[in-house]
């Protein structure tokens, strides 16, 4: 039981991390993200280039929060639902737009996230903490 609960904590680790680091790159690579945002996207909203233009520039900061938060074990349940939440929303996005090579980063977050809520408690905590 310890073994699966040491796999349990490396992969909500991992996944904050990826998350994280996701984010973190769209933080420093800002300006070019929120061009490629704006160039693929657009046609979906109809004078709604301001919206846009402001999720683009929110979306990478709440990724880097989730990802430190899932990493840290803060507000873990929320933090995940937050996390599922937001690649879901994305991923509709990238399917929209046709961009499907990007969706496997996506997909590998939801398999990982749902993985993790699998193991959640309806109180937060992890089922395998409480063995």
């Amino acid at each position: 039981m310890k073994k699966l609960k040491e796999v349990k904590n490396a992969l909500r680790i991992f996944t904050g991390g990826l998350i994280m680091l996701h984010g973190l790159w769209k933080i420093i690579h800002l300006a070019e993200y929120i061009d490629f945002v704006e160039y693929n996207f657009t046609r979906f909203f109809i004078g709604g280039e301001i919206l846009l233009s402001t999720g683009a520039n929110v979306v990478p900061f709440v990724e880097l929060i989730v990802g430190v938060l899932l990493s840290l074990n803060i507000c873990y349940k929320k933090t995940i639902i937050a996390g599922i939440f937001l690649s879901f929303s994305m991923s509709v996005f990238l399917i929209a737009g046709g961009i499907y090579p990007k969706l496997i980063y996506h997909g590998l977050v939801l398999v990982l996230l749902s993985t993790l809520y699998t193991y959640t408690t309806p109180s937060g905590v992890s089922r395998l903490m409480r063995q």
